[in-house]
């Protein structure tokens, strides 16, 4: 008998935080255009000869090239080979700054803008995280978006696309529930309020409904400085044994991975935000 691999994520807070496969169409060209406008006046494009590269991850295939004149000094527009579905990383930069727009491609594509600085004062704030680009059907679904700021700018997270559902918290965490299979476009967005970066990522959702597991121990929540902290997790439910895993977690937490026993001994006071997994693999 074939086993279904299930899991579940529990978040709370402590207070104290290119060889074609067969059957796959070979790469078609696929028009992509849009605006390269300035992040201090979005409506202002930016000055002629402005360096862009549209990037196909999925091939490896990319073009590079320089931003229009006349009129349209911000307007870029390529030909690229690739199949609905790939993932396009789009950069443009100056001596300054760059920015970055991640999109998936389908059919011919316009007005894909992107928003670059041109004047020094403020860094765009950069994604440094990989998507989990799979889910199982009613499984809980987790990804943790990391970003980098130059400028220490406090950062904002949203959704744009994204399934029925789906949510993303003030830290970056993505959590979502899939009712059925399919694929599911998403793309996630960081700002510091003067610029922005955006990730976007399609989430594969297999399986059908099983058996499924089930946190029965309530979190710990309440911590004391220099002193142990504890917290016994406990969960039911899979096809097999059930293994536990941080997935967030404060500096020098730990988890038994077979006996879901969390420990740490706090340095420092404030709210630390935990979230643990149990799979049964």
């Amino acid at each position: 008998m074939r086993k279904t691999a299930f899991a579940i994520v529990i978040l709370f807070s402590i207070l104290l935080g290119a060889a074609l496969a067969s059957g796959q169409s070979p790469p078609i060209p696929h028009g992509i255009d849009g605006i390269i406008y300035t992040a201090e006046e979005p409506s202002r494009q930016v000055p002629a000869g402005t360096s862009f590269i549209i990037n196909n991850t999925a091939t490896g295939k990319h073009i590079q090239g320089k931003t229009g004149q006349g009129p349209l000094t911000g307007r870029y527009s390529v030909v690229i080979d690739g199949n609905d579905g790939d993932l396009l990383a789009i950069r443009a930069w100056n001596q300054l700054y760059e920015a970055t727009k991640s999109v998936v491609l389908e059919g011919s594509m316009h007005g894909i803008n992107l928003y670059l600085m041109t004047e020094s004062g403020n860094s765009n704030p950069v994604i440094v995280s990989n998507p989990n680009v799979t889910a199982t059907v009613n499984i809980a679904y987790y990804y943790k978006v990391s970003a980098q700021d130059a400028d220490g700018d406090a950062l904002t997270y949203q959704l744009g696309q994204a399934p029925t559902g789906m949510q993303i918290d003030a830290q970056g965490l993505v959590t979502w529930v899939p009712g059925q299979a399919g694929s599911y476009s998403v793309t996630v967005e960081v700002s510091d309020g003067q610029g922005s970066a955006q990730q976007a990522f399609i989430i594969s959702v297999s399986g059908k409904p099983g058996s499924p597991i089930a946190f029965i121990s309530v979190p710990v929540t309440q911590a004391r400085v220099g002193h142990p902290y504890s917290y016994q997790a406990s969960a039911t439910g899979g096809e097999a044994a059930l293994a536990y895993s941080l997935i967030q977690s404060p500096a020098g937490m730990a988890i038994g991975a077979v006996s879901g026993l969390v420990q740490w001994t706090p340095s420092g006071s404030g709210a630390y935000n935990v979230a643990i997994k149990a799979s049964d693999g």
